[in-house]
Order: C-alpha cells, then structure tokens, then sequence
C-alpha cells in the first residue's frame, strides 16, 4: 500500500493560500494545524525520510505504523501521504459509534 504525507520544512507546497490560524504540538507527535480562507483545515505532520539501497523510506513519527517508500524522494512524499489519509481514515472508522470528543491544546 502506497501513502502521502505533507512535505518536509525544506519543501514547498505548490499552492500557497493565506493561512489565518497555526497550531504546533512539539514533540515526536509533532503536527501543525493549518487553517486557511480557500481550503479550510490542513494539517501538517512530521516525517522521517530515509535513503535506501531501493529508494526511499519514509514513515510518520506522529502516527506508529504509518510508512511507506517511493523509488525517488518525490515519490515517497506521495505515497506517505496517502497512508496518512488511509491511518486516519481507518482511526475515524473504529472510533464509529463510540464518544468522541476533541481538546485544544495551547500553542
């Protein structure tokens, strides 16, 4: 399975829009919550990108189990952050049913 993740500090995304609020959560679990005008909720994970006799390894530090690979480093980009998308969409549907709540944490 392929996966996607946001890109490293030292990348750019393509698309800039204005963000109007940043939350960071420091720490190995590190996020960073981006909310703009245009798009809405963004959020920023932390990955960890190693070089590799195949290409490109690739997981989420924040989310244990979340991995993936790509033969350049683009490509692993992509793909860890698909798994992102898929981690979080499988953590939203065990959680169907149950009492769900959300915190804020200060930045």
């Amino acid at each position: 399975m392929n996966a996607s993740a946001l890109l490293p500090n030292n990348r750019v995304n393509a698309t800039v829009r204005p963000v109007t609020r940043v939350t960071q959560c420091v720490g190995s679990l590190g996020y960073t919550v981006l909310r703009s005008r245009q798009e809405g909720l963004k959020m920023r994970y932390k990955i960890r990108l190693q070089k590799t006799d195949e290409g490109y390894s690739v997981s989420c530090p924040g989310l244990p189990g979340c991995w993936s690979q790509g033969a350049s480093e683009d490509e692993a980009i992509e793909n860890i952050q698909d798994a992102i998308q898929e981690y979080l969409a499988a953590v939203n549907d065990s959680l169907r049913g149950d009492d769900v709540r959300e915190v804020d944490i200060p930045g």
